[in-house]
């Protein structure tokens, strides 16, 4: 279920004491246009993402970061070219040159595309 404005004013309020230095959305219109860009984020998924921003940022986030938080929760974190690299190499070793498409298969969709 995505935030409706009565979670979205828990979330402001939240934000704004964890960050209580910061001039963080200082009106009614800046609130508007955050929940704008934000109301298709589940309550619970925003509250973990602003747990896990606070325990690890010393200061507040960007509507972008928060999207980027909450796509990391769900999703988890993509990997990148070195991980992809290091998965192909161990391939290589366990299923030889002469095992190439059993190497394949054990590859993930996003390693598989670094070959």
């Amino acid at each position: 279920m995505n935030l409706d404005k009565k979670e979205f004013g828990l979330f402001v309020v939240a934000l704004r004491t964890y960050y209580s230095r910061e001039n963080i959305l200082p009106n009614n219109q800046a609130v508007e246009l955050w929940y704008r860009q934000l109301q298709d984020i589940p309550y619970d998924l925003a509250e973990v993402v602003l747990q896990k921003w606070v325990a690890t940022n010393k200061w507040s986030p960007s509507i972008a970061e928060i999207r980027e938080s909450a796509a990391e929760v769900q999703t988890g974190k993509p990997m990148d070219w070195g991980e992809a690299f290091e998965l192909v190499n161990r391939a290589i070793k366990r299923f030889g040159t002469y095992g190439e498409q059993e190497a394949m298969d054990s590859l993930p969709p996003l390693a598989r595309g670094t070959v």
